[in-house]
């Protein structure tokens, strides 16, 4: 058999989240997500609270799943960062997730699964192959 691909992986980066302070939140999510895009979970969710200055600190979590990864940072203090053309704003409430699988999954599904559950203000996405 030949494989045109091995997986795809989607990021998914968001601001303006009044949940990513929200232990549960974050179990619930990984849960619905694995079910939403029919994933099978290896393991318990790696979640952890940690970092040493306000711009690394926050929840991040790693859930291995059969098919590969899903895993994420979210940050829960207000300091202040300037994007690509110099407008400052406010990352408190952001979030960066990937998901990675050789097995295929519906991106849209996933992106809506991210604003169930987080309730963002703003919302990017990317998905590419992984070959």
């Amino acid at each position: 058999m030949m494989m045109d691909k091995f997986g795809k992986e989607l990021t998914v980066d968001f601001k303006g989240s009044d949940f990513v302070d929200k232990e549960q939140v974050i179990r619930d999510f990984v849960d619905d997500l694995c079910k939403t895009i029919e994933m099978t979970k290896y393991g318990d969710l790696q979640l952890m609270f940690f970092g040493d200055t306000p711009e690394v600190a926050g929840y991040s979590f790693v859930q291995l799943i059969q098919e590969s990864n899903i895993s994420g940072h979210l940050c829960s203090y207000d300091y202040m960062m300037k994007d690509t053309e110099g407008n400052e704003y406010n990352n408190k409430g952001a979030g960066y997730l990937n998901i990675f699988s050789c097995k295929e999954f519906s991106t849209d599904k996933a992106v809506e699964c991210v604003q169930r559950h987080f309730k963002p203000v703003s919302l990017v996405f990317s998905c590419h192959d992984r070959i």
